[in-house]
């Protein structure tokens, strides 16, 4: 799910707005390297989301350790401004 933020900052407002029915569901948190979902996690814990983990070091440890055979879409990296694939291959500009 998009949420269409432009800054993490306007997350704790937006997971006040997700649709309550998203509340029983499974939802997994991840980013680049683990510090927001740090926050993410617990933001959505105490708007009543009762199943909610997050991925232990971020996607691109997960890429390292397991590829990308059970990830679809593609990785946004900050620090190079580049977007890789699930095996940390950077995307043509145009795939990006």
């Amino acid at each position: 799910m998009d949420l269409r933020l432009r800054s993490f900052g306007q997350f704790a407002e937006a997971a006040g707005l997700l649709d309550a029915t998203l509340k029983d569901k499974t939802i997994v948190t991840f980013c680049t390297g683990g510090i927001r979902c740090e926050k993410a996690a617990p933001l959505l814990i105490a708007n009543g989301f009762r199943s909610v983990y997050q991925l232990d070091g971020g996607i691109l440890q997960y890429f390292e350790e397991c590829g990308d055979a059970h990830f679809k879409g593609r990785c946004f990296v900050f620090d190079e401004r580049v977007t890789l694939d699930g095996n940390l291959q950077p995307l043509p500009a145009d795939q990006r």
